[in-house]
Parts: C-alpha cells; structure tokens; sequence
C-alpha cells in the first residue's frame, strides 16, 4: 500500500521541487474560500462548488509525505457524501448534511495535524512556509464548516439564515485573523464558545509560527559559525 502511494504521488507530482506541488493547492484552496461569494451572486450551480470540494479533498490526499490512513478514512467518508447529496439533489437540511460536515472537518483538521508535524522537524524553505500558509486556511475552513453544522443544529445561532453560506466563511476567517467587523454575530452559547475559540487558536498559530521561524532560523545560524 505505502508503495503504491509513493508511486501514485510521483506520478502526480513529477517535480523535483517538491515545495512546487503546494503553490496549485493554495490557489485551490483561496478559489473555494471565495466561490460561495460568486456563486450566490452569478447563480452558478453548485456542481462547480461540489467539485472544486473534491479536487482540494484528492489533490490533498498525495500531498503528506506518508501515507495517512486515518487521512484516507475520511477523505473515502467525504468524497461519498458530497457524491451522493449531489446525486440525489439533497438540500441542506437533509439529516446526511450534519455527517458531511464533520467528515469534511475530520479531514482537514487530520490534514492540519499532518502539515504541522511536518513543519515542526522540517528546515526553513519554501515547503515549509507554504505549508505553514495551508494550515492557517485549513484552520479557517474547520471553523466554517463548524459554523455551519452549528447553525444546522441551531438554527437561531447566529444572526444570518443558513442558506447564506459564504457568511459562515466570512465570520470564520474575521474571527480568525482577529479583525471582528460586527456585522455577523453569534446568538447562542456553543456559537460564541466556538468563535472565542477560533479568535484563541488564530492568535496562538500566529504567535508559534512566528517564534518557530525565528527560532529555526536563528539555531540555523549558529550551526553555521560553528
């Protein structure tokens, strides 16, 4: 199994630099961020937004530099959820929503784990900062995904409809990067715990991250006159 893998992510992947591969997945993952903004005001068909879903999903999947079995469980769980609401024409409110949502949480957030162990034991390159950008969206896209299932099991938490979901991107990324416009707001308890969380976990990647860095880079430099 691990040979394959290893055989199938360098076919797709035919690059000596491997920090290159991470340049198309971050344009994916921008693209999805803001296709709901586009979607809601050109109408275009959800077909577009259920397949850039899946291109992040397998595209991601070959990007570790291991095989993740836990990874490929809930990608398996994804992929056949979003197939299968599309298929039958499913709406939000169908129960198999709620399951989608937390197998699409599940994935990213294993992803997260994955990138950050990577980064933790990895030189200061391209990879590294490339990686360390994913996550910082990939913690955005956990949080809407969470707002959203959130809002499916509350449907007063916030003061927006649930139909509008580019606002559970929107808030997600506001609270995130710490900039809180309020405009969108949470009504109930589980809501404000989850963007108070996000708000600590945002301030908390920026802080590591930037002190990782440094560290990295000055232990770098200390070998080097040694």
């Amino acid at each position: 199994m691990k040979k394959y893998y290893h055989s199938v992510r360098g076919r797709l992947f035919v690059t000596s630099e491997d920090n290159v591969v991470y340049v198309p997945y971050l344009i994916l993952l921008i693209s999805y961020i803001v296709f709901p903004l586009f979607s809601e005001e050109y109408h275009i068909p959800s077909l577009f937004n259920d397949l850039l879903r899946l291109t992040i999903i397998v595209y991601s999947l070959f990007l570790p530099q291991k095989l993740q079995y836990f990874l490929w469980f809930f990608a398996l769980l994804a992929i056949a959820s979003i197939v299968y609401m599309f298929w039958q024409h499913l709406p939000h409110t169908h129960p198999l929503f709620p399951y989608r949502q937390l197998a699409m949480i599940f994935y990213f957030l294993i992803l997260t784990i994955v990138f950050f162990r990577e980064i933790l034991f990895s030189p200061i390159n391209l990879k590294m900062v490339y990686q360390a950008i994913a996550c910082y969206i990939l913690i955005g896209l956990i949080f809407a995904l969470g707002y959203r299932l959130i809002h499916y099991s509350y449907p007063i938490a916030f003061n927006f409809p649930i139909e509008e979901g580019f606002n559970h991107i929107y808030l997600s990324y506001i609270v995130l990067t710490t900039v809180g416009m309020g405009d969108l707001l949470p009504y109930n308890s589980i809501a404000k715990a989850a963007v108070m969380l996000e708000a600590v976990v945002g301030q908390i990647y920026i802080a590591f991250f930037v002190s990782m860095m440094v560290g990295k880079y000055m232990s770098g430099k200390v070998n080097k006159t040694i």
